[in-house]
C-alpha cells in the first residue's frame, strides 16, 4: 500500500496542484469522496488563485484537519465566536 507522500507525490506528477495532492492523499482516512476532494481544493493551486502567496500544500494540510476536526452544524458554538 502507497503511503500519504507516494500518493501525493503521483497526484503531483500527474498534473494536480499541491493543495489537491495533500487533501487527496488523506481521502481515505477521512472518507472523503476524492473527486470532490480534487473540485474543492483546487482553487488553492500556486497559493490561491495562482496569486504565489500561501504553498498549496499548506492550503490542502489546512483543509485535512478543517475535515478532520472543523466544526459542523451539529457541533457546539463557543461563547467567544460572534452572533
Amino acid at each position: 500500500m502507497k503511503s500519504r507522500t507516494e500518493i501525493a507525490i503521483s497526484k503531483f506528477l500527474g498534473g494536480y496542484n499541491c493543495a489537491q495532492s495533500v487533501f487527496y492523499s488523506f481521502c481515505d482516512d477521512l472518507q472523503f469522496d476524492k473527486n470532490t476532494a480534487l473540485k474543492l481544493a483546487c482553487g488553492f493551486g500556486a497559493g490561491m488563485g495562482r496569486k504565489e502567496e500561501v504553498c498549496g500544500a499548506v492550503t490542502g494540510g489546512i483543509l485535512v484537519i478543517g475535515a478532520k476536526y472543523g466544526r459542523d452544524e451539529k457541533s457546539d458554538r463557543t461563547s467567544t465566536e460572534a452572533t
